[in-house]
């Protein structure tokens, strides 16, 4: 009995070994098994590490070449343009936290374009993928700016009614200013892609040199008073040759008298149109003529609409020599501004502003609205107010996917700013100024806008 005891208790001893030996082996399997799972996983941080340093390097590298962009707009060299890169990538990058080493950002220019690209190349330091070598996860990111789109038709409507005088007139004019500048940089004038129209408003607009062409010639002779003017000699007429001073040059035009009778030639200025196309850009033609102002008319507005141009000193010119006077037929404002992009007016406007095709490939047409009051003034009552045309002409413009329309309200009444923000094709496309500098600052971000610095990855 005693050495059967034996022999069962040898046998349990040696089963418990076996037992033992198999759990140190499975043991020592799975810590073998984890180690890949744990490098792996560890590896994923890392990437992920690097994938984030990416991101805000993307973002840095974005935000450095469109500055460069505009440094490159504004005429300055490739060394310039390459600092100020370099310098707001390190301060944008170091807000991020600087996640990653990166080398200096590289620049490349395309000729014959306003393209160029950015490339930065850096390195993310690794923690557990280190333990297998690799101690660095390197990446490269780039980024490429466009200047704007290919094609640009832009017209300033200003207000010039006499509550626009003194402190307002002169902050507008330095505003306007600013804006042409941005818009239309002097590295850009030469290639003719970006023009700018003008036009200004008060209770009327002054058609000026084209006012033979926006009226009814046969309908408004009147007895008494002066011959009409005319572009060029009426047959069967009277006519002397009248040299009219406009800017800074002479307006050739013809005083003819018809037989009989005289055309009150007091005034150039024009109010609404009434009738089916009140509301249209259609041409000045027959049921589509402008409405000519009264003879006794006598604060018509000394300036005279500047149709599509990229000379800046031109536009600079008409900006100095706004005056106010008058009141607020805001509508008709509305209406010149589309007149003078619009390319069913090309008739009336010289060959070279002769507004693009809506079908142009890579175009926009921009109207920048301003008032400092409220739309008051309108010939044609029958029509509505003059807010009310305003809106009905603005509602027609925002049927067209070509025409995009900011509106600037300075130190104006809530109606005022009403319809402006009303006409304007997005909320955010309407600035509500207070002060000379608000009013700059709206101008510049319309501006800016406009230039449409695209990025693209």
């Amino acid at each position: 009995m005693k050495q059967l005891n034996k022999l069962v208790l040898d046998r349990v001893h040696q089963i418990r070994a076996m037992l033992r030996q198999k759990a140190g082996n499975v043991a020592m399997i799975a810590a073998l098994s984890l180690l890949p799972i744990i490098t792996l996983l560890g590896m994923t941080i890392d990437y992920r590490f690097a994938d984030n340093a990416r991101l805000k390097a993307q973002v840095a590298l974005d935000q450095a070449i469109l500055m460069a962009a505009r440094e490159r707009q504004d005429g300055k060299s490739k060394a310039e343009v390459e600092a100020t890169m370099q310098s707001v990538f390190d301060t944008v990058y170091a807000t991020a936290g600087k996640p990653a080493q990166c080398e200096s950002p590289t620049l490349k220019y395309y000729d014959g374009t306003y393209e160029m690209t950015a490339t930065v190349s850096c390195f993310q330091p690794t923690t557990v993928s280190a333990a297998i070598g690799r101690d660095t996860i390197p990446f490269t990111t780039s980024s490429s700016s466009t200047y704007g789109v290919g094609k640009l038709d832009v017209v300033f409507v200003f207000d010039s009614s006499g509550s626009m005088g003194g402190y307002k007139l002169t902050s507008l004019k330095a505003a306007a200013r600013d804006a042409v500048d941005t818009i239309l940089p002097q590295s850009l004038v030469a290639d003719g892609n970006i023009r700018i129209a003008m036009v200004t408003y008060n209770h009327m607009v002054n058609a000026g040199p084209y006012f033979d062409d926006v009226v009814e010639s046969d309908t408004y002779f009147v007895p008494g008073g002066e011959p009409r003017l005319y572009n060029s000699p009426q047959a069967g007429q009277e006519c002397e040759e009248v040299l009219i001073p406009f800017l800074w040059f002479v307006i050739k035009r013809y005083s003819c008298t018809p037989p009989g009778q005289h055309f009150p030639l007091n005034t150039t200025c024009v109010y609404e149109r009434g009738g089916d196309e009140a509301f249209t850009a259609a041409a000045p033609d027959t049921d589509a003529w402008l409405q000519p102002a009264d003879v006794n008319e006598t604060s018509c507005p000394p300036t005279t609409p500047l149709p599509l141009t990229n000379n800046r000193f031109k536009l600079h010119a008409y900006i100095d020599s706004l005056t106010a006077d008058g009141g607020t037929a805001g509508h008709q404002g509305v209406a010149w501004g589309w007149y003078l992009i619009d390319p069913d007016w090309d008739d009336v406007w010289l060959t070279l502003s002769e507004p693009l095709p809506y079908n142009e490939p890579d175009s926009t047409k921009v109207i920048i609205l301003m008032t400092d009051g409220s739309f008051n003034s309108a010939y044609f009552n029958g029509q509505g107010s003059s807010d009310a045309q305003a809106r009905s002409i603005c509602n027609e413009m925002h049927s067209n996917e070509k025409i995009v329309i900011f509106g600037v309200a300075f130190q104006a009444p809530q109606s005022g700013q009403d319809v402006l923000e009303y006409c304007a094709t997005k909320t955010e496309y309407f600035f509500s100024a207070s002060t000379a500098q608000e009013l700059e600052d709206a101008y510049q971000s319309i501006a800016t806008s406009v230039s449409d610095l695209r990025i693209s990855h």
